[in-house]
């Protein structure tokens, strides 16, 4: 339980730190400049739901798309458990709460972008940015290391 409690929390904070809804706030925006309310969380959910779409597909058959390309797995670090469905569930919730927070994100953009102001988006993108990077590097080393090993 406790793994699949670590590799949850660790999927979602990568997938938001990937995603980043606050950084596309003023993107969203610009978009749908001069709509409404309704069709600003229309557009959000749509698009969130094509985003769970995806990443389920890459769960799903993102080994088998590397294998066929001949990508070795050590190149793009795997987290997995003795038990598969644990894990399959963990990343699957991790994905769910990551696309909720994202539509919630999009669906208020107005009032975040209100409160937040362009100097609060801009900080909260860079130190996203550094997350992302100490993920990458975490990746970049786990990932020679296991190919070290083989």
């Amino acid at each position: 339980m406790r793994q699949a409690l670590t590799l949850f929390v660790g999927t979602s904070t990568t997938l938001l730190a990937i995603v980043n809804p606050l950084e596309i706030l003023p993107i969203f925006l610009r978009l749908l400049e001069g709509r409404d309310d309704r069709t600003h969380r229309e557009v959000a959910r749509r698009s969130c739901l094509y985003a769970t779409v995806l990443m389920f597909f890459f769960v799903l058959f993102g080994t088998i798309i590397l294998r066929f390309f001949g990508v070795p797995l050590s190149m793009v670090r795997v987290m997995h458990s003795e038990v598969e469905i644990v894990s399959f569930l963990a990343i699957s919730a991790a994905i769910v709460v990551t696309m909720l927070l994202t539509f919630l994100c999009l669906a208020y953009a107005k009032q975040l972008l209100g409160r937040l102001g362009p100097k609060g988006i801009d900080a909260v993108t860079r130190i996203v940015g550094f997350f992302l990077s100490a993920i990458g590097m975490g990746l970049i080393f786990h990932g020679v290391v296991e190919a070290l090993r083989d």
